[in-house]
């Protein structure tokens, strides 16, 4: 059996590193035992088998990269890279963090020179090309398999904090807040939940849209359609969702509004006195057309009125225009009502505010 290799007969004969020579000490050592093992049996089929078996798995150690770069302790990855016009570059490789390319490429250019004076030669062109190559016949790198691998990340299903709070219609998704639409008059953004899996919507609610500034509050001209609630609420001095849920019972819908029958039954509904013949009171003659700038100057400064125009209704309260649609002062006035809610008089401020406007 032959003596027992070490680490420094190793780096002397293959000159590599002393770390990749004590990984391949290290080999050889298991090889030893291996040979050791099979020479202790007859099993093998021989006295010649365990040498050949030791010959053959050297043979695999020398050419196995991976084994020695796991057991060199090789923790840096190289790229090598040469040329200032004409870029050149060759890897990757690993090896020891601590690799001194200087005295590696000295000793590449000692050895070249060394070919070269042995052939006879009486040039010798050195290459940084053929240097990967020699660091890696060295024992100083080892090249690495690269792998391209293509990754997409599938966010389904998609993540759903469990703080949201839990949809209340499907009870299995979560409750993302959501802005909806803005109204920059009143400086108002929408808010609500929107369930992650079913879309259900709730939690409805208003925010400022710019923080710096209040917010107005919503009063229902904006709502499509509803121009006879919102002059039913500023006739009759109601809140307009009060307005507005009268109106529905007698047939308003949003965006489709209502007749003006509908929208008179719902103030007396809400405890207005409404009132017939308001042109005629105010001395506007129907026959010759009345406009809306003419009704506005009649109109009493302690009265309140609705005036309906061609598809619209507006409110006139103690002199003052109360429109939602801004109407035109020449629009012609269809028909009028006086209407007295039964605790919303004109203050004297209110009509002596009026006075000075008209």
């Amino acid at each position: 059996m032959e003596k027992e290799l070490r680490a420094t007969d190793i780096a002397a004969d293959t000159g590599n590193s002393p770390a990749t020579a004590a990984a391949l000490a290290g080999w050889h050592r298991l090889l030893d035992e291996v040979a050791g093992a099979l020479a202790s049996t007859e099993a093998a089929g021989g006295r010649d088998e365990p040498a050949r078996l030791r010959s053959k798995l050297e043979e695999i150690l020398a050419g196995s990269s991976t084994a020695l770069t796991a057991c060199a302790g090789f923790r840096a990855v190289y790229m090598l890279g040469w040329g200032t016009y004409e870029r050149g570059s060759a890897g990757p490789f690993a090896g020891p963090p601590d690799i001194d390319f200087a005295a590696a490429i000295a000793r590449f250019r000692a050895d070249r020179y060394r070919q070269a004076e042995k052939a006879g030669e009486d040039t010798c062109f050195l290459s940084e090309g053929e240097v990967a190559g020699w660091l890696a016949d060295a024992g100083i790198l080892a090249p690495i398999e690269v792998r391209g691998v293509e990754i997409e990340i599938d966010a389904d299903p998609p993540y759903e904090p469990r703080h949201w709070p839990e949809c209340p219609s499907c009870g299995e998704g979560r409750g993302e807040d959501r802005m909806g639409q803005v109204d920059h008059r009143r400086n108002a953004s929408a808010w609500f939940r929107q369930c992650t899996r079913c879309g259900h919507g709730w939690d409805r609610r208003e925010e400022a849209y710019r923080a710096s500034d209040p917010m107005i509050p919503d009063d229902g001209r904006d709502i499509p359609g509803s121009c006879v609630p919102y002059a039913i609420a500023q006739a009759c001095g109601l809140p307009i969702d009060l307005a507005i849920d009268e109106c529905r019972r007698h047939g308003w819908r949003q965006a489709r509004g209502v007749d003006d029958a509908a929208g008179i039954s719902a103030a007396l509904a809400l405890g207005a006195e409404v009132t017939n013949g308001v042109l005629e009171e105010l001395g506007l003659s129907r026959r010759r057309g009345v406009t809306l700038g003419a009704f506005l100057t009649a109109a009493r400064p302690d009265r309140r009125y609705i005036v309906k125009v061609k598809g619209h209704w507006l409110a006139v309260v103690c002199g003052e225009n109360r429109d939602a649609g801004g109407t035109r002062r020449s629009a012609p006035v269809l028909d009028a009502w006086e209407i007295r809610p039964a605790a919303a008089a004109c203050s004297p401020a209110e009509a002596q505010g009026a006075s000075a406007r008209r």
